[in-house]
Formats: structure tokens, sequence, C-alpha cells
């Protein structure tokens, strides 16, 4: 048995324009090798081509450019931690609670005092109450009638778990910094026009995108596509993308995570765009087919398929998954400021039209009784 394995700029395999297939799905198609021992992606064009295995991975494609040095606004940031619906909600208990507290003093008289300080059930209150922020209290109300007492205690509890929420959501949305990113889908590069989207020769992804029956794909591939200078190699991709802030690429997860570090500028991926699977190519109606789709079977049933990829085929890239924390600068939390700034102003604005236009009686009956 002939077998081939990948390495290095070999090409997989992809059509030129007299037809003839070059690579290593060329070698296949044309007798040379039985097996390509490769993650080649599997693409219609190929399958007409050769014989795949089945499914070794199950990966997706990756659209990814330099990354912006401009970061997003961070006016929203403050507002970002809860969605619509739970910001309702708060404001909704706020009221209900308020609503219940007067409802409680306008009926006082008819319910009536009672002392209950001695009684397990009003201690049980009063303590939980300093836990939560309440103080004993000076009040009648809080000091003397446990109906207050439980009202403010849920309220304290809700106040308390909404704003542990809101403050660890602030505070990592304060320190990541999100990128202010110019397009995350393919949608949006259209929708930019600036940019070129760069696709290795031959490869998977240049067949995928000539011969697409989706709109988008198809537009992309039409107008942005560069279809001069192609990249030949992973390294001239990259380089490609380190050259120009105005090119854009795609490639599959494991090849951008296994270069990302050895790029000479910082690069910066978007979401998962076309799902893919990637097979070991035969060529056709070879008789080993069968027999390592047998034990390919029993290895992934056992968890070997994916204990391979993970050790031998995926380059590791130890910080891809580490998260970067940036200290909190003054521009994050400029709206707070400004918004604590407009209500200092408010508020005397308030005091000097109170000062000119409410000049209550009733102040100077108190001034003159206390004379």
């Amino acid at each position: 048995m002939d077998r081939y394995s990948l390495e290095g700029s070999e090409i997989f395999g992809g059509r030129p324009v007299n037809g003839t297939w070059e690579g290593l799905v060329g070698k296949l198609a044309k007798g040379h090798l039985d097996v390509g021992l490769a993650l080649m992606m599997v693409t219609p064009e190929r399958q007409t081509a050769v014989d795949f295995s089945l499914p070794l991975t199950f990966s997706r494609l990756v659209l990814f450019l330099q990354k912006p040095k401009e970061e997003e606004s961070t006016w929203n940031n403050f507002l970002r931690p809860f969605d619509r619906c739970l910001w309702l909600c708060a404001i909704t208990v706020i009221a209900v609670v308020w609503t219940v507290l007067r409802v409680q003093r306008r009926y006082s008289r008819g319910l009536g005092f009672h002392d209950g300080h001695n009684q397990t059930y009003s201690d049980t209150l009063h303590v939980a109450g300093i836990f939560l922020m309440q103080g004993c209290g000076e009040g009648g109300d809080t000091k003397r009638r446990d109906s207050v007492r439980l009202t403010l205690l849920v309220a304290s509890m809700s106040a308390m778990v909404v704003y542990t929420a809101y403050c660890g959501t602030l505070t990592a949305s304060l320190a990541t910094h999100r990128l202010k990113m110019p397009f995350t889908d393919l949608q949006g590069l259209l929708r930019d026009g600036s940019y070129k989207l760069l696709l290795l020769y031959a490869s998977g992804e240049m067949e995928i995108f000539a011969n697409t029956s989706d709109a988008v794909i198809s537009s992309v591939y039409e107008r942005h596509v560069e279809k001069e200078e192609i990249p030949v190699r992973n390294k001239d991709l990259f380089e490609g993308i380190c050259n120009s802030h105005k090119n854009a690429a795609m490639l599959t997860e494991a090849v951008y995570k296994a270069y990302k570090g050895r790029t000479k500028c910082p690069t910066v991926s978007t979401q998962g765009q076309i799902n893919i699977q990637t097979a070991i190519a035969f060529r056709k109606r070879s008789p080993y087919r069968e027999l390592i789709n047998y034990h390919l079977l029993q290895m992934r049933s056992e968890g070997l398929t994916h204990r391979i990829y993970w050790k031998h085929w995926l380059w590791d890239d130890g910080q891809e998954m580490r998260e970067s924390l940036k200290p909190v600068t003054i521009q994050s939390v400029v709206p707070a400021l400004a918004v604590l700034v407009a209500t200092a102003l408010l508020s005397v604005c308030l005091l000097l039209l109170e000062r000119k236009f409410c000049n209550r009686p009733v102040l100077k009956d108190t001034a003159i009784s206390s004379d």
C-alpha cells in the first residue's frame, strides 16, 4: 500500500484552470498513491476525484485579521451586565416594595403595634436585618413592627443579589476591553467593502467559495477574494495579513491556532463561519477504505481518534485559552463620572430653584418656635 503523508507547504489538491487535479488529490486521482494520510477537508469537488474515509474531525472555518488597535466605546458598559428584562424586573421590585411599605404605614393605626422584641421570631428578623445592612433602626416601624421589618428584609436580600451580580459582571466587562472589530462575519465583510479576503491556493476553502450556492459566500468570492497574488503556504497567508491591515483571511481553527503565535503582528479571529469535515483520502475504489473505516469506528468508540487529533495533529497553543485582563483605565469609567457630575449639577439647580420659589411658611414657623 502506497501512502502519502502531507508535510509543510504541500498542497492538498485543487483543480487549476486546465481541469487537472494537482497536489495530493492529483496523486490519488492518477493512481500514484493508495492513501493520503492527512486531515483533508471534504468538499463536493474533491469527492468527484477521490474517496474519503469516515470523518476524522468536525471543525469550522474562522475569519481572522489584524488585531484592531481601537476598543469599543464603553458608554454602554454600565448597562451591559443586565438585559432589558432584568432591568425592568429590578425596577418592578423597587416599585412593589415601595407600595407595600406605603400600605403598611397607611394602615398602621388600624393594625396596631406590638412589642415583640423578646420573641424568637422578632429577634430573627432583627438580626437578619443587621447582616443585610438595615441596622437596628431608629424609627417606630423598624423597631416595633415585624411586618415592615420582613418587607425590608426581602428588599435587602433582593438588592444584595442584584448588586453582587451587577458588580461582578461590570468588573469583568471593564477589565476585558472589547476590541472594536470592523466586522465579525462574512456579511459584515460585505457591508464594510474595504477588505480583501485571502484564501490558500488550491485549498478546500477556495473550493468552497468558488463552488458555493450560498448568496453571501458567492458575493464575497466575486468582490473580495484575492485572485491574483494568491498565498500558497500558510506562512504566506499570515504574512499577507501582517503586511496590510485591510486584509482578512479564512482558515480552519486548528491551523489558525498553530500559526497564531508565530506571526509578526497580533491577530484576532471571529466566531466560526462554516462547518467542515476532515478525513483520510483514498484513490477511487481503493480496497483499503473499508478496512480503515472499520478500525476508525473502533478507535472512535474508544476515544483514540480524539486523543490522536489533539496530541499529534493539532498544535498546542497555550495562550489561546488564556484571557488577558488589563487594568481598568480612566476612559472606562468616564460614563459613570459624567453621570455623577451631571447629577450633581442637576441637584444644585434644583436647590437654587427651591430656594427661590419654594419658601415654605412651615420653615418660618419652625424657626420662630425654636427661638
